[in-house]
């Protein structure tokens, strides 16, 4: 005893059936695909950071390190979040003095 149904279509029908489900999984594709970039725009990369602050990509590594900088990892990326920048302005590494490095805000 099984639930089995046979269906029989004529083959417009057929076609019309799985044209609808192909469209419906590639539009739920699409917008999937436009949340994740929606959520990207938010951060910034290494070397978007860098030309906006004008700097090598390792002194912003730099920063990273020394804890004035949080990263973000998403997936694979490692990313700085655009609200945080903002809120940071800039920092310039001046040369290491005596009394150590000179960060300015």
């Amino acid at each position: 005893m099984s639930n089995e149904q046979l269906i029989i279509m004529h083959r417009e029908d057929l076609e019309q059936v799985m044209s609808d489900v192909v469209k419906n999984a590639v539009l739920s594709a699409l917008r999937e695909k436009a949340e994740e970039e929606t959520e990207l725009d938010e951060y910034y990369t290494v070397k978007e950071l860098a030309a906006k602050w004008r700097m090598s990509e390792q002194t912003i590594w730099r920063h990273v390190k020394l804890g004035h900088l949080h990263t973000v990892r998403i997936g694979n990326r490692v990313l700085f979040h655009k609200s945080e920048i903002n809120e940071v302005g800039n920092l310039k590494y001046t040369r290491k003095r005596e009394s150590g490095p000179n960060l300015t805000v």
